[in-house]
């Protein structure tokens, strides 16, 4: 039997050989002389680059393969040796592998940030990357009642290639928000790149979108219907477009190192730099070139979080990929108008030139329900790290919570009709 050896300040050291052994990888990554059973790897300095280092050391070492929601799921020592446990425990009975069932659930897009509450669920679909971890603060400040799903990108885990096409992103989205909820409306949204995607999934659902909300996302095209620009106005249409897949391709990079938005360069091959920067990087605002190129100037061992140099590399090459498939996705895709609203989050100060002198950045062109535009402290890269995502929350709570006073009424205006 298991005894919980806790100390005055409630810390409990691992009990079991697979929560020693789990701790021990936590303590070599986190660089932290002590860790308990009930620490939480996400809230300890834990980011998307070191969770799957993590997975792969505990996977060598237990010989099973934890898919990367794991981490989600069970972020603690005890939550995870559980699991490990587990799923040695089917694999002895079984005589399997050890991997079929694991192998089967990372394959799943739907990564649970926050499960149980009454409310329905909000769905938050990745930035460029295909990484999710830029919404655990957000689905944390959402509250205890709030359940929350990320939408990873289908190449992320796994074999699949990455979709070239952000209509076929939406469609598999949309089949993955069924699994969990089976019929609208659905509160669904996204930040940078992954609001474009939120946004054709609303247009994809018709009727049955409910609160569609964009975090710092840009258009970068003319609305249908809008008068013909000039040389110098399509120029600056132009350029902005360029702008976006230059911001959404670096917010995902954001957010792979928590802390230091393009620490992770530092542990690319040159060759990679040079394919990023020819396929994405052109015509870059100075500020974002600046820091870019400053980034490749740290030393790999200064890569916040540590970790060894070749995982970190593995692990850019397959991020690129995604993310490049990304930025030819949004470079393709044609923004066609939706019947309903939206709510916009922009950042108090911005790091892009200023293409939409529309107070909603050109998504009123695009909305014809309207938007309903909020402003957050911060900028593209902050507004989802505290203090301002807590900001962010409280509005999404708000605004989801109007959208749902109105659905309510509406359903009420239209059962009398139906029922005579």
């Amino acid at each position: 039997e298991r005894v919980d050896a806790k100390t005055d300040d409630g810390f409990c050291e691992p009990r079991t050989d697979t929560e020693r052994g789990i701790a021990g990888i936590w303590r070599d990554l986190l660089h932290r002389d002590r860790i308990g059973v009930h620490d939480n790897f996400l809230d300890s300095g834990g980011h998307s680059m070191l969770a799957v280092e993590l997975l792969s050391r505990i996977n060598g070492c237990f010989a099973i393969t934890l898919p990367l929601r794991a981490v989600f799921e069970d972020p603690t020592v005890a939550g995870m040796a559980r699991r490990v446990d587990a799923l040695r425990e089917s694999h002895r009975k079984s005589g399997g592998s050890g991997r079929d069932a694991a192998e089967a659930d990372a394959s799943s897009l739907l990564v649970p940030l926050r499960v149980g509450g009454s409310k329905p669920p909000i769905f938050l679909v990745a930035p460029a990357g295909g990484t999710v971890f830029a919404y655990y603060a957000l689905a944390h400040h959402l509250g205890a009642d709030q359940p929350v799903y990320a939408l990873q990108d289908p190449a992320f885990e796994g074999q699949a290639a990455p979709c070239e096409t952000i209509e076929e992103m939406a469609e598999q989205y949309i089949a993955a928000m069924r699994s969990v909820q089976p019929e609208g409306p659905y509160r669904v949204g996204g930040w940078s790149f992954g609001g474009t995607v939120a946004y054709e999934i609303a247009r994809q659902l018709g009727e049955e979108a409910g609160h569609v909300f964009l975090i710092e996302t840009i258009t970068g095209q003319r609305a249908p219907g809008a008068s013909r620009k000039s040389i110098v106005e399509r120029f600056r249409l132009m350029r902005e477009n360029l702008g976006a897949r230059l911001l959404f391709t670096l917010s995902g990079l954001a957010t792979t190192a928590d802390g230091a938005w393009f620490s992770l360069a530092a542990s690319l091959p040159g060759r990679w730099i040079g394919r990023l920067k020819r396929r994405v990087l052109s015509r870059q605002e100075r500020e974002l070139t600046r820091a870019y190129e400053n980034a490749l100037n740290t030393s790999a061992a200064d890569v916040n979080g540590g970790g060894s140099l070749l995982m970190r590399q593995s692990f850019a090459r397959h991020w690129i990929r995604i993310a490049l498939a990304n930025t030819r996705a949004f470079k393709r895709y044609k923004l066609r108008p939706i019947k309903g609203k939206i709510t916009l989050f922009v950042a108090e100060r911005r790091i892009t030139a200023k293409a939409n002198v529309d107070e909603s950045r050109g998504w009123s062109g695009f909305a014809q329900g309207g938007v309903d535009v909020r402003t957050v402290p911060g900028d593209h890269f902050s507004i989802l790290r505290n203090p301002n995502v807590k900001i962010c929350a409280g509005i999404l709570r708000q605004t989801a919570e109007d959208t749902s006073v109105d659905e309510k009424e509406s359903a009420g205006d239209v059962a009398p009709t139906l029922a005579s």
